[in-house]
């Protein structure tokens, strides 16, 4: 999640700020990788806390366990209500600036939508929970497409199916382009 967030919205959309603050091309490299440096250092800090601590709950779990319950539900409650909406803002954002290459839209059309784009997939998210009880929503590899064979039938299984598929193979590509224009950076 995290390479889709920092490739996906910060290397495409976030390229003209970063040279340009930079000062030189070099300097504008040079904090890409050093950022990079700094992802790939958290993730192996991560997966090694992950292996000391074998528990369910991941962060959460992991700052409990080395600092105490109080900093678990201050990190928990930062992420509900500043991180997570944060990036799903940008995120929304960064979405429909894209589609405007698709459809020319206005500022103003363009925040609505962004936060439309917000509310319809919280909505998603409360029918799947509402139409399927949450333990076969755990117990499901495929609990998206399982409330749309509740809710439309095969049909809508396969157009929801076949959506997720779309938006997984974009996120893949999205992947491997900005490993090509990575390589072209250091290369």
């Amino acid at each position: 999640m995290v390479i889709g967030i920092v490739i996906g919205s910060g290397i495409f959309f976030k390229s003209s700020p970063v040279f340009s603050n930079a000062g030189s091309p070099f300097l504008g490299i040079m904090a890409w990788i050093i950022g990079g440096l700094l992802t790939v250092a958290s993730a192996l800090t991560i997966s090694e806390i992950a292996t000391a601590i074998p528990k369910t709950g991941g962060l959460f779990v992991y700052i409990k366990e080395l600092y105490s319950e109080k900093w678990a539900f201050l990190f928990g409650w930062v992420q509900s209500f500043i991180y997570v909406p944060g990036v799903t803002a940008a995120l929304s954002i960064i979405f429909v600036t894209q589609a405007t290459f698709f459809i020319p839209m206005s500022d103003f059309t363009q925040k609505i939508l962004a936060i439309s784009l917000i509310f319809f997939l919280i909505l998603v998210n409360i029918a799947i929970i509402n139409v399927i009880p949450v333990d076969a929503v755990i117990a499901s590899q495929t609990p998206a497409s399982d409330a749309a064979v509740l809710m439309f039938g095969k049909s809508g299984a396969i157009l929801i199916s076949a959506g997720i598929m779309i938006s997984i193979f974009g996120a893949m590509n999205g992947y491997l382009l900005s490993c090509t224009l990575c390589y072209e950076w250091i290369f």
